[in-house]
């Protein structure tokens, strides 16, 4: 017994004994970490699997209602007069004005042909004082009084299908992109000369063989993006930008050329581009690539942001829905039309999200392997949270447009008819607003 006594095991016990409660909270503490490690982790899941209990419990869907519009594709859809004017322009050959008559009902929606011709339209740009439409057939643009319905305008100058218009958002030219890769700015001002049908009120913008996909300006209105079809992102200066700043002197041999010649690459994917668009604030680049992923680039520092990836979807037309940023605390919501011949209404998860290889690994195999060829270094890859969908539709829907005051968001279908959806309907009893993200690109850590 008294050997007992004075050995070391007794001596070991009895320190356990004495210690065993800061052991035990040791061991609770190390099990809350890797809890909560692993919570982190699931995070991204777990919204997820709020998203299919939503839509299958809940049976939130986003409705819809078709209206017969052209006879062909529909190629452009604008929205204006806070919702009220819905133009559209088709292959068909026509510009249609259409609006809702008395409460807004089905049967009180009316047409009106604003332009009709034998050739297709194949793009179509709103002024920013909403008074001009421009609309271009092959190599032909022409610019619309939308108060007195006649033309203003044309330009005849061009060799080549335009593919692409965008107005200047001062008003003073309208730049287009052509399939060759040409790019031109035409000039409107002076306003007491109407025959700007002539070269000599042509800026030319180029370095490209592949088609122009699309063209947004710059939110400085100095310059602007150029998207090609292969994938590059251009920025170029505008002649008048440089002009602004005295860099071109108009008595200088060299500067009396309407060439631009101040470019620089933005960025470059390895698929090829849809479109391309500015976030809500201009503070970032987004662009919609063939393989149904959305690109986000901070425009600021040109620094590649972040992949949104929507979970077994393609996406074929995207656009973020401005008018309901104020709702439920700012919450920033999307809508996105897909292969799959739904559109969902979603936002950014308020998670984090993952960078390099860990984000690749955060996909299903079939995803990644998409991803890898176009995948910056160390981009984050977030998966959104999907609020509200439509039911699968007879067609897939295409040019999502909505206007500032929101209500409803307006698509179209190659059989030439329009899809409304009721935004408004699903924004205040959505149950998972509280896991969107309370900013849009790039809060991600």
């Amino acid at each position: 017994m008294k050997l007992f006594l004075n050995s070391p095991f007794l001596s070991v016990l009895i320190l356990a004994y004495l210690y065993s409660p800061f052991l035990s909270f040791a061991i609770d503490a190390s099990n809350f970490n890797e809890s909560k490690r692993r919570k982190d982790i699931n995070l991204h899941e777990f919204a997820d699997k709020k998203d299919s209990i939503k839509l299958k419990n809940l049976d939130i869907l986003l409705p819809a209602s078709t209206y017969p519009a052209h006879s062909a594709e529909v190629t452009s859809i604008i929205v204006a007069d806070d919702g009220k004017s819905i133009y559209s322009s088709s292959v068909d050959g026509k510009v249609m004005k259409h609006s809702f008559k008395g409460e807004g009902e089905k049967e009180n929606f009316f047409s009106e042909v604003l332009y009709s011709s034998d050739k297709a339209i194949f793009s179509m740009s709103i002024s920013s004082n909403k008074k001009y439409l421009a609309i271009s057939q092959s190599s032909l643009i022409l610019v619309m009084d939308l108060e007195t319905k006649g033309i203003v305008r044309g330009l005849t100058q061009v060799y080549g299908r335009i593919t692409t218009l965008a107005w200047d958002p001062r008003g003073e030219f309208l730049v287009f992109g052509l399939s060759s890769g040409e790019v031109y700015a035409w000039k409107l001002l002076p306003k007491k000369n109407k025959n700007t049908d002539s070269k000599k009120f042509l800026e030319k913008y180029t370095n490209s063989l592949s088609p122009i996909k699309s063209i947004v300006f710059h939110p400085s209105a100095r310059a602007f993006f150029v998207a090609q079809k292969s994938g590059v992102i251009s920025l170029w200066r505008l002649l008048r930008t440089e002009s602004e700043m005295g860099l071109r002197d108009k008595e200088a041999i060299v500067d009396r050329d309407s060439t631009g010649h101040t470019r620089s690459q933005f960025a470059k994917l390895g698929v090829d581009l849809e479109r391309i668009m500015l976030s809500d604030k201009g503070d970032y680049l987004l662009a919609v690539g063939a393989d149904g992923f959305i690109y986000s680039w901070k425009i600021r520092g040109r620094r590649f942001s972040e992949v949104l990836v929507l979970k077994g979807d393609s996406v074929t037309s995207f656009l973020e829905l401005s008018s309901f940023n104020k709702v439920k605390e700012k919450r920033q919501l999307f809508a996105t039309a897909d292969r799959g011949h739904t559109v969902k209404i979603w936002c950014l998860k308020d998670v984090k999200g993952f960078r390099g290889n860990s984000a690749l690994d955060s996909l299903e195999e079939q995803e990644r392997e998409k991803l890898q060829n176009s995948i910056i270094r160390g981009a984050v890859v977030r998966r959104p949270l999907v609020l509200a969908k439509s039911e699968v539709l007879d067609y897939s829907v295409n040019n999502l447009a909505i206007s500032s005051s929101g209500g409803l968001l307006w698509g179209s279908q190659k059989t030439g008819n329009l899809v409304s959806f009721d935004v408004s309907s699903i924004i205040n009893v959505s149950p998972l607003l509280n896991y969107c993200s309370r900013d849009s690109f790039g809060a991600v850590s």
